[in-house]
């Protein structure tokens, strides 16, 4: 091959690679028509918000829904499913949610993938990369193919959209931009909680008061318009909201990370490979807030010290914040954060050995969500090997091994300097 030819095949092989992994996120979101099911029981406790009913109140949101959608075989019943978010995501779905239902769920699923190109484009900016390269297109493909973003669009799950705004929120900031960070951050917040939560802590301690600041007062003003349209209605709803909470997680319900739930292997918190090795719930759930503790107070001492720019600085973040309490495997859309500067500094000798580790521990998330419990649905593997421990303490969180392992190198690639010399 000439010199000459290698600048026009490398874009060309990154385009046709890119292509490949749209038509897959495509084909694979859109199979099951406009159903997205996480948004279907979120719509509807958006609904119910707006009307100032209970959304926390499953049985009558279930019936509703059938009322409301008698005879529309494009929309699934959602008596499976259960009412868990905070109030705050109801104030961001509720537009959402008020259109009619079909136009309800192809809105929210075009609003997805915008975020979601959005936060391709932030993390390619922030890379340093272009189109002009292959490592641009490769790394816009390798985010499409991430099973945590595909299952995540298929379901119509919020934490697409609010892993996008942290991602742009980042970039925002690298580019001095802190009221668009702090706007941003706030947003993905009040989207899903326990995903933005984290980072405006991490603004706090990184001292970006402005945007740490914009964040905290926008996500209040949320909170109170959130919790006060059901105050007003005089609604009793924490109550319901804890036991929905509760029963998700317990019992074999799909949040439960014990043997009794046959799609545990769709978490991703450290509670699922502790309660595999110790057999116990409460030194699990211990243990687990034990380790994200120890964990982020290292990567709090290696942060201070270390001369990182922000997507480096922030990767271990993304990792860290899966571990410690619930997340699903589509809250892995944060991964796009490490996977964003592994593949800017593939060719950095600064960094020698730590990119290839990471693209090597998140490449196994290409994987489909549930991949190793179908494995035994489908009759690949046998009931007897699956009930062997090493499958339920290795395989079913494989996952979550990754992730530990992912912080751990990402804590250890943070390259040291003066406080006084940190990049943001």
């Amino acid at each position: 091959m000439t010199t000459a030819s290698r600048p026009i095949l490398r874009p060309m092989l990154g385009a046709l690679l890119f292509i490949a992994a749209v038509s897959i996120l495509v084909m694979r979101t859109t199979r099951g028509g406009e159903w997205q099911w996480d948004f279907g029981i979120y719509s509807a406790a958006a609904r119910a918000w707006v009307a100032g009913d209970n959304p926390y109140d499953e049985p009558a949101l279930h019936e509703r829904w059938r009322r409301e959608t008698a005879g529309d075989a494009r929309i699934t019943e959602i008596s499976w499913l259960q009412s868990i978010v905070p109030p705050t995501t109801l104030v961001m779905l509720a537009p959402f949610a008020m259109l009619p239902r079909a136009s309800a769920f192809a809105t929210w699923y075009a609003f997805n993938l915008l975020a979601l190109a959005a936060a391709g484009a932030a993390a390619l900016a922030m890379s340093g990369l272009s189109l002009r390269q292959f490592r641009g297109w490769a790394l816009l493909a390798a985010i499409a193919l991430l099973g945590p973003v595909q299952s995540g669009v298929h379901a119509g799950q919020p934490a697409i959209a609010a892993a996008s705004c942290i991602i742009i929120a980042i970039w925002c900031e690298s580019r001095d931009r802190p009221i668009a960070a702090g706007l941003l951050l706030a947003l993905a917040t009040a989207l899903k909680l326990q995903l933005g939560a984290p980072f405006i802590v991490l603004t706090l301690y990184r001292r970006q008061w402005r945007p740490a600041a914009v964040a905290t007062a926008l996500f209040a003003l949320i909170a109170l318009v959130a919790v006060g349209r059901l105050q007003v209605a005089g609604i009793a709803w924490w109550g319901d909201w804890m036991a929905n909470i509760q029963r998700s997680a317990s019992n074999g319900a799909p949040n439960d990370f014990t043997d009794a739930n046959p799609t545990r292997d769709h978490l991703l918190n450290l509670q699922l490979p502790l309660y595999a090795i110790i057999g116990s719930r409460q030194f699990a759930t211990a243990l687990s807030l034990l380790i994200g503790v120890a964990f982020a107070i290292v990567y709090a001492i290696r942060l201070h010290w270390t001369r990182a720019k922000i997507l480096l600085a922030l990767a271990p973040a993304a990792a860290l914040t899966l571990l410690p309490i619930y997340h699903r495997y589509y809250d892995a859309t944060l991964l796009i954060i490490p996977l964003a500067w592994a593949f800017a500094a593939l060719t950095d000798p600064a960094h020698r050995r730590w990119p290839i580790i990471v693209l090597g521990l998140i490449a196994p998330f290409v994987l489909p969500v549930g991949w190793a419990m179908n494995l035994v649905k489908r009759g690949y593997v046998s009931a007897a090997i699956a009930a062997q421990s090493w499958w339920q303490i290795i395989i079913i969180p494989l996952q979550v091994w990754l992730i530990l392992a992912l912080a751990i190198v990402l804590i250890a690639a943070l390259p040291r300097a003066e406080p006084h010399k940190a990049e943001n």
